[in-house]
Parts: structure tokens; sequence; C-alpha cells
């Protein structure tokens, strides 16, 4: 009977390590690419992490709004210029685009009304 109470003992602190570890490790996936907006420092120029492509739709009123208030990300969004907002969206989805900058009003609709949506609007 000890030798039992002994081995859940060590089985349970396993599971609590293994647990433990599991969490860790996908907070830390979901966090680091979490944008807050488009202050965020890792956006700033020459701290910009590659792995962030910021979309939008070429000569809209959102790319002309970029272009004014944060002259620091426009050329890093010419190199990911789509069509309309549902190839936005569509490319976040994917994991072509990190974020993709529209109204938020329309964003919010559609990860709203998407069936299985993971995204999130920031900002």
């Amino acid at each position: 009977r000890f030798l039992i109470n002994i081995w859940a003992g060590v089985c349970l602190v396993f599971l609590a390590i293994y647990t433990a570890n599991l969490a860790a490790n996908m907070v830390g996936e979901m966090t680091y690419l979490k944008l807050h907006s488009l202050d965020d420092p890792r956006l700033q120029s020459g701290r910009r992490a590659p792995q962030i492509k910021l979309g939008t739709v070429r000569h809209s009123s959102a790319d002309d709004y970029i272009a004014d208030a944060y002259p620091h990300i426009v050329k890093d969004i010419r190199n990911n210029y789509v069509q309309d907002t549902q190839e936005g969206v569509h490319a976040v989805m994917n994991g072509v685009l990190s974020a993709f900058l529209w109204d938020t009003s329309t964003l919010e609709y559609i990860v709203s009304h998407e069936t299985g949506c993971a995204l999130q609007t920031t900002g």
C-alpha cells in the first residue's frame, strides 16, 4: 500500500510538470505575435521582427491614414497589399499576413460572423 501511494505521488508530479510546460509553451507562442496597436515597439523601424507582416488595401482610406500617421511602417505594408477586405482576412487566416489593417467596424463584423474564426481585432 505504501508503494502504491509513492507511485501515485510520482505520477502526480510528472503530470503537473507536463501540464505546466505545455501551458507555458502555448502562452509563449500566442503572446509573442500578438500586436497591441500600430504603436507597438516591435513595429518601430530597426526593431521590427521579420515575421510580422502587415497588409492593407492599396489606395484605400486606411492606406492613406497609415501613410500619414505611421510613416515608419509604410514601406513594409507596400510589400503586402491585397485587392479587397476578404482577401486580407483570408491572408491572415492562412498565415500569409500577421495583421490586416482596415476599418474596425468592418473587421469586427467579419470576425463575429466567420464560422470557426480564430481572428481578433486590436486597436
